[in-house]
């Protein structure tokens, strides 16, 4: 009878107790993230500039010199340049991937009157002046559908048709140019409907933290200076709730502080300021932008 040994590998301190059920690493398990939605997504893109520079700066760099085309004859060069230009389809190209970037997905589709969406594309049969104009679509636009299970084919584990949502227009995937943002593993690609995964996924803590630290040394900046008063009886109006004429009472000195540049009180009231010098805020909010820097492997 054949013994099978089990080996574990690593290191083991009974006296330190490393390796054994006191290190706290042998409790320490990796937890997911949040799941970026489409509203989450959708939000940080608009409304928070450091994620939209994530998503776009990479795009606008890879695109600004754009391309060159190999044509030999000017003539013929210069028509494709303008049936380019007239299509834009250097704005479609950049739009896609900022899209893919931000929701893991998006898609340019090749509208050409006359031919059928459903079919595989043949750019042998296509006939001149029939190619309409090109639509660009995030992933939650556009459905897959299909999946290839042959594993001689070119599109093994992927959709073979996408239906346009709202439409309900079937098109085969070689009529359309898909851009992803995290190229996704089997398993993520089941689980993401065969999209990729937004880069705000990985991006998530880095862009949280670096944006709270920021709103917290503006709140600490608005208290570097703060108004002291102490108001003869002050206890006893709270206690007898009268907090309108405590309120009342600070809203008339900050108004007279503002019209004659100075304060006026009570005779058996006292007004002091209080001046808080904050060191190294910036190099603090710095570091936290240098991690969202390292996480987007965009340089500061």
């Amino acid at each position: 009878m054949m013994k099978i040994h089990f080996i574990k590998d690593g290191f083991k301190n009974i006296i330190k107790g490393l390796g054994t059920a006191k290190d706290a690493r042998a409790a320490t398990v990796y937890v997911k993230g949040m799941r970026i939605t489409q509203q989450i997504a959708n939000d940080l893109y608009v409304y928070n500039w450091l994620a939209a520079k994530i998503a776009d700066v990479p795009i606008d760099d890879a695109t600004r010199k754009w391309r060159t085309l190999l044509i030999q004859d000017p003539d013929k060069k210069q028509e494709v340049e303008e049936i380019l230009k007239k299509q834009d389809v250097k704005g479609h190209v950049s739009t896609a991937a900022k899209w893919g970037r931000v929701f893991g997905g998006a898609v340019i589709i090749a509208v050409i009157d006359g031919d059928d969406q459903e079919q595989p594309f043949d750019v042998e049969k296509m006939k001149p002046g029939t190619l309409k104009n090109f639509i660009v679509l995030d992933r939650y636009n556009i459905e897959p559908h299909g999946i290839n299970r042959d594993i001689l084919s070119d599109n093994f584990g992927k959709p073979e048709y996408y239906t346009v949502n709202r439409s309900g227009q079937p098109i085969h995937h070689t009529r359309l140019v898909k851009f992803e943002g995290i190229k996704p593993t089997i398993r993520e690609a089941e689980e993401q409907n065969y999209w990729g995964t937004s880069i705000f996924t990985r991006l998530w803590e880095a862009i949280s933290d670096s944006q709270t630290v920021s709103q917290s040394i503006n709140n600490l900046i608005y208290e570097s200076n703060v108004d002291v008063y102490r108001i003869n009886g002050f206890n006893a109006l709270v206690a007898e709730g009268k907090d309108d004429l405590v309120v009342k009472r600070l809203k008339i000195a900050h108004e007279m502080k503002s019209m004659i540049n100075g304060i006026a009180l009570d005779k058996e009231d006292e007004y002091d300021k209080k001046s808080n010098t904050f060191a190294n805020l910036d190099a603090i909010d710095q570091e936290f932008k240098q991690t969202v820097s390292g996480a987007a492997d965009i340089p500061v």
